[in-house]
Formats: structure tokens, C-alpha cells, sequence
């Protein structure tokens, strides 16, 4: 289940929020006499708010093109991981779910990482290497 695209009215009252936090520090700054080691909270929550905010809008961007790990990629990920171990070659449980999820759907891994995923049936390819070899 994916969650419904973000609106930018979602973000309104963030922006609003954020504005206002500079505003207060702005004010702490040229009105009182804190130092900045007094105020740097407010500072800090804006950049950590506007960095959630950009994650989050690059998450919503990513809709449609997020494969999931879902009950055939199960049963590819099993066949695999059989697979890899009779041939003596297993495969360390982050780079087989990847490498399940390329095979389910047809795809090649992109990596620079090609030797954690060179095994039967996964097609890998390194950039670094092979368009160094052009």
C-alpha cells in the first residue's frame, strides 16, 4: 500500500512554520542579548524541518518506480539463495534481496559493487568498468 502523493497545501504549513522559526531567531539575534549559543535550537530545528520536508517530497517522487519485496520476489529470492549456496557461492542478505528484485523483474544491477553480485543468472554491470575499457 503506498501512501497518497503530498500536495503542496501539506506543505504550506510548513513553510509557514519554517518562516516563522527564522523570524524568532532573526529577532534573537538583533533584539536580545543571546548569543548564538542560546538561540542555535530554533536554527537547528529549521534545518532539520526542511530537511524532512525535502525527504519527504523525494520519497513522493519516487512513486511508481520503488520495486517492492513482495511474494513472487519471495519465491525468486529462495530459488536464488538455493541456488548460490549449492554452487558455493552465497550471498550476503541485502545484496540477495536486491539481486532478487533485478531478476523478478528483468533487470540489470547497475553497481560498482559488481563482485558482491556476479553470480548464475543475475545480470550485473559496473560503469566504472566497462565505459573505462572504451
Amino acid at each position: 500500500m503506498t501512501r497518497p502523493l503530498a500536495t503542496s497545501d501539506a506543505f504550506k504549513d510548513i513553510e509557514k512554520l519554517e518562516a516563522d522559526l527564522w523570524a524568532a531567531a532573526d529577532n534573537l539575534r538583533a533584539n536580545s542579548k543571546l548569543t548564538s549559543s542560546d538561540y542555535f535550537m530554533p536554527v537547528l530545528g529549521i534545518i532539520f524541518l526542511r530537511h524532512a520536508a525535502n525527504r519527504f517530497e523525494s520519497i513522493d517522487a519516487m512513486e511508481g518506480r520503488i520495486l517492492s519485496f513482495n511474494n513472487a520476489t519471495a519465491h525468486t529470492w529462495a530459488d536464488h539463495k538455493h541456488l548460490f549456496e549449492q554452487a558455493g557461492q552465497p550471498m550476503p542478505v541485502e545484496d540477495s534481496y536486491i539481486a532478487s528484485a533485478a531478476r523478478r523483474h528483468g533487470l540489470v544491477i547497475v553497481t560498482g559493487n559488481d563482485k558482491d553480485f556476479r553470480r548464475p543468472g543475475v545480470k550485473v554491470f559496473n560503469p566504472f568498468k566497462e565505459l573505462a575499457k572504451e
